[in-house]
């Protein structure tokens, strides 16, 4: 018999399985990234399909399998209808092919999960510049997949001390920071594509 146990998670990802099942990709608090299925999601008639949509961030009940576990019941905390805000659609978009990308597989990630938790609600508020809040999270998680400003790179010295403050930051403080600066937010977010980009070696589709 599977054990089942209880987390918080974002669901990043959701594809057609078989018959009427659906496979998740969940960023959990505890456990990391992990794959789940939902049995029957898909049916008219159940009762977890509503609940069950990407960028919404709910309580699980999973039950354990060797690799891919089953949603046996879930509370959505926070839910995000990006249906309603095209530009929060493709930020969350880039969002989960980064982390699924480079997360690891069942690796607690708790300083990634807070700062992602933060970005959502800001992007589901719409009370700020995307493009700068996109800038102030991405950096503050690119420490943590390995970066290193590179000397050979050349930017403007104002974009420069950003990526190199702003990567030793959570995404809050540079948040705060952020909206009192001037620069050239589009640079900075070019830089951040090319690094995931080559870091990947490969192009992303969300950027």
């Amino acid at each position: 018999m599977n054990s089942e146990y209880i987390t918080q998670g974002i669901i990043l990802q959701t594809k057609n399985f078989k018959d009427e099942d659906k496979f998740y990709r969940i960023f959990t608090f505890e456990r990391g990234l992990v794959s789940a299925v939902a049995k029957s999601v898909a049916s008219t008639k159940s009762k977890l399909s509503g609940f069950l949509m990407p960028a919404n961030v709910c309580i699980f009940m999973l039950a354990q399998g060797r690799a891919i576990h089953r949603i046996a019941q879930i509370s959505v905390i926070n839910s995000f209808d990006m249906s309603k805000n095209y530009k929060a659609f493709l930020s969350f978009n880039k969002i989960s092919e980064i982390l699924l990308n480079f997360l690891p597989e069942h690796i607690e990630e708790k300083y990634i999960y807070e700062n992602t938790l933060e970005f959502l609600k800001d992007m589901n508020e719409d009370l700020y510049d995307l493009s700068d809040l996109e800038n102030c999270y991405f950096l503050c998680i690119m420490r943590y997949f390995g970066f290193c400003l590179n000397d050979k790179v050349q930017l403007p010295s104002t974009e420069r001390q950003i990526i190199d403050n702003f990567t030793k930051n959570t995404y809050l403080k540079n948040k705060e920071l952020v909206l009192k600066l001037n620069y050239d937010k589009f640079l900075i977010s070019d830089y951040i594509k090319n690094y995931f980009e080559k870091v990947l070696e490969k192009k992303l589709n969300s950027f």
